[in-house]
């Protein structure tokens, strides 16, 4: 994946640090960008330096910019509010350890997805994805979430420090997990579905059990993942099988050009 290049814009009570995210070019046909951190030095002067970040947007043509603040930054949470950003979601990053405490499924067979598998991963990600943060933001809405997130599983196949597990029942492949390494004995889970017809019988708890084991053969020994609050189902499953919830961050969106979906809803 391209690297962002940060940027930084200060003045006056306020600090930002951000980039252009070269990786949603496809998805939104323009630019968008991510505010990596937010810093606040005082009250007086903040409108004139955000006039200065709202400055770099229009010359970049900025479609959506994406911010995530700790938990605790609630003054600079105010502060982005006040100036158009929208709350989305709390995002949290649990962890989990000791993965030699999940066994073998019988029935589920888990490996390397292949290049055949591609078509069929992108059809789940089509049909299976409703909670997303973009899905949830009326003015975005699920179109764009949905082709984000296709494109993202997609490109998984050919980036390097990524891959993609293909889970298989009775020889056929009905979920997957694209993987990104953060180190030799570390691993983070970026996306996974079940399509909806296979929901509601357990097998995501059971899907998820045989990926740790699996990665547990593999040498991983930490494994951390991405869970929004909106997704209530994954986040309860995550917590059932053992991973550990760190304090989560705020999601903001901000529209600088205008609502994306042009009907202001989802």
């Amino acid at each position: 994946m391209q690297q962002p290049v940060m940027e930084r814009t200060a003045g006056p009570g306020l600090e930002l640090v951000h980039h252009l995210n070269p990786w949603d070019c496809a998805t939104f046909q323009g630019n968008t960008a991510s505010i990596a951190s937010v810093r606040m030095t005082g009250t007086e002067g903040v409108a004139q330096t955000f006039s200065a970040f709202r400055d770099w947007c229009l010359e970049n043509r900025v479609l959506l910019v994406d911010c995530r603040l700790k938990h605790d930054q609630l003054a600079e949470c105010a502060v982005l509010q006040g100036f158009g950003f929208r709350f989305i979601e709390l995002s949290y990053r649990p962890t989990i350890t000791d993965l030699s405490r999940f066994l073998p499924d019988p029935e589920l067979a888990v490996s390397p997805a292949s290049e055949a598998d591609r078509p069929v991963i992108s059809a789940i990600v089509a049909g299976s994805f409703q909670t997303g943060r973009l899905h949830a933001d009326p003015e975005v809405g699920a179109d764009l979430g949905t082709r984000r997130y296709v494109i993202w599983a997609d490109r998984a196949f050919v980036t390097p420090g990524e891959s993609v597990l293909a889970c298989r029942l009775d020889g056929k492949t009905i979920s997957f997990m694209t993987v990104a390494e953060r180190g030799p004995t570390r691993r983070q889970w970026n996306l996974t579905a079940l399509p909806p017809e296979l929901q509601g019988r357990g097998l995501a708890k059971r899907i998820w059990k045989a990926v740790l084991h699996y990665q547990h053969l593999e040498g991983v020994e930490e494994v951390t993942t991405c869970v929004s609050s909106l997704n209530a189902k994954s986040f309860n499953l995550l917590a059932s099988i053992g991973f550990r919830f760190p304090a989560p961050d705020i999601t903001l969106h901000w529209c600088p050009l205008g609502p994306l979906n042009r009907d202001g809803r989802t």
